[in-house]
């Protein structure tokens, strides 16, 4: 840059500039050539501006020699400088060094504000060491007042990293310090009890938020319909969306992704469901592919077969993808009806669209045809075979649907065979598969097997005894003597 008179020159416009110039090596080139103009000198306004730049560019190091030698050593920092190169502390992980910061500023006369305060508890927050954040917190009622957003942050980092009791002791606090919460504390709360499961402490605090007229965010309203969907209080999910409208909080497709769920779980309501999809579709928030997902596997507990293919068509109009959720719905829909050909040629689909197929699709269909009126065992053991083929695992589930497909067959060596492959592949049986093996050994005729599959289950720690059954058919001695 050429020389020109310095008179131009004065720390506010150089500062401005560095702050508007959108890379460091430009910010740094211009603030070094300000600096050797004759007659002009930079203040702190100037070293924070580039200060600013060296943090958000993450370049800690450099920061830290520069605040310490330059900015330090050529004029007094200001609070504002402070609070950057403790931010810049917190960036990488070193909230401790921050906190002694603070320390820092009050022994050069600055007391740290609120501002500072916050930068240093939320450092702590995200590393989760929310129980060290409290105790600063508490050291930092001495000298600063806190304010709505230092609770906010400390009460989210103790939600997040599952200490609700310690989040609503400080949300009681509030009122001490003569702070209102605002609507991010009360969703963060109402968040934090529905993902503990505390539903009812959830709704209290859900009705404050709403007798005090804060609308919160989308996220409050949708941990409620999504907590009262877990309990199965679907109408009082219904509820919060209605409230949610009234009060001018546009709901998500999160939201109706969970109300439709939640209303899908009731078989008599699934056209209540199926009118909600209908709202979203050609409104300013349109169905994603969960959504088509969801209200498949709903329309295929009503048998609604046709619908199920029409909405999985209507995916591509949409422009959207179906993935391996929708696939798997669809498979289900057309098994519950029995029509497996057709099941197949979906999970055939969703193989050459690159979705998949995953476990739930392979043992969906497995299942079908296990479970026919004439049982296509061999052709599930060939899916099954080509699920392993294409190095997708059966999980135990998978193994019992085929184990109890077998021995109902009466192939009991078979299925003896797959079960002992479940140790070789590390897929621990369940009660179910002991139950699945003791009924087939019994109707094949074959308890000559049993001692060793009952020594295989008590050996893997899965024995849960089956005293009626065995009982029945003179197999409690046998157990006996194995155990001894």
């Amino acid at each position: 840059m050429a020389s020109f008179n310095a008179a131009f020159l004065e720390p506010r416009l150089v500062g401005s500039v560095i702050r508007r110039v959108p890379s460091l090596a430009l910010a740094r080139k211009f603030f070094d050539w300000s600096s050797k103009q004759e007659g002009y000198r930079h203040d702190v306004y100037c070293y924070t501006r580039l200060l600013h730049h060296l943090v958000r560019a993450r370049r800690t190091r450099e920061a830290v020699r520069f605040f310490k030698r330059e900015l330090c050593a050529h004029c007094r920092p200001s609070l504002y400088s402070f609070t950057i190169i403790i931010q810049c502390f917190c960036n990488v992980r070193n909230p401790g060094r921050a906190w002694r910061y603070l320390g820092y500023m009050r022994s050069l006369g600055i007391p740290p504000d609120v501002t500072a305060y916050n930068v240093v508890l939320k450092g702590y927050c995200d590393l989760g060491r929310v129980g060290r954040a409290l105790i600063k917190f508490g050291k930092m009622g001495k000298t600063c007042k806190p304010n709505v957003a230092t609770y906010n942050t400390v009460i989210n980092g103790l939600c997040k990293f599952g200490k609700i009791d310690w989040a609503v002791h400080l949300f009681t606090r509030l009122p001490h310090d003569l702070v209102d919460p605002d609507g991010f504390t009360y969703s963060t709360l109402v968040h934090g009890l529905c993902q503990a499961e505390r539903l009812e402490a959830a709704i209290k605090v859900y009705d404050m938020m709403l007798e005090a007229n804060y609308d919160g965010d989308a996220g409050a309203y949708n941990a409620m319909a999504d907590g009262f969907c877990k309990e199965r209080r679907v109408d009082e999910a219904l509820e919060v969306l209605k409230t949610m409208i009234q009060r001018r909080c546009k709901p998500s497709v999160v939201t109706y992704n969970c109300i439709i769920n939640g209303v899908c779980q009731y078989k008599n309501r699934i056209e209540e469901a199926y009118r909600l999809f209908q709202q979203m579709v050609g409104s300013d928030c349109p169905p994603n592919a969960v959504t088509y997902g969801t209200m498949i596997l709903g329309l295929s507990k009503i048998y609604e077969v046709q619908r199920c293919l029409e909405l999985f068509k209507g995916m591509s109009k949409a422009g959207l993808s179906p993935d391996g959720y929708a696939y798997h719905s669809l498979i289900y829909a057309f098994v519950k009806v029995r029509k497996l050909d057709e099941a197949k040629s979906i999970l055939q689909d969703a193989a050459r669209n690159h979705v998949g197929p995953d476990v739930y699709m392979y043992t969906t269909l497995i299942s079908g045809y296990c479970r026919a009126r004439k049982p296509r065992v061999d052709e599930a053991l060939l899916l099954f075979q080509n699920m392993k083929d294409r190095r997708v695992w059966p999980n135990v589930i998978t193994y019992n649907i085929v184990l109890r497909g077998l021995c109902k067959t009466g192939r009991f060596d078979e299925a003896y065979q797959i079960f002992q492959e479940m140790f070789k592949v590390k897929c621990s049986p369940n009660r179910m598969t002991f139950k699945v093996m003791t009924m087939g050994m019994i109707h094949c005729r074959k308890t000559d097997k049993f001692e060793r599959i009952f020594m295989d289950m008590v050996y893997k720690g899965r024995w849960q005894g089956e005293g009626p059954i065995l009982e029945q058919h003179g197999l409690i001695g046998v157990t006996d003597e194995a155990r001894r």
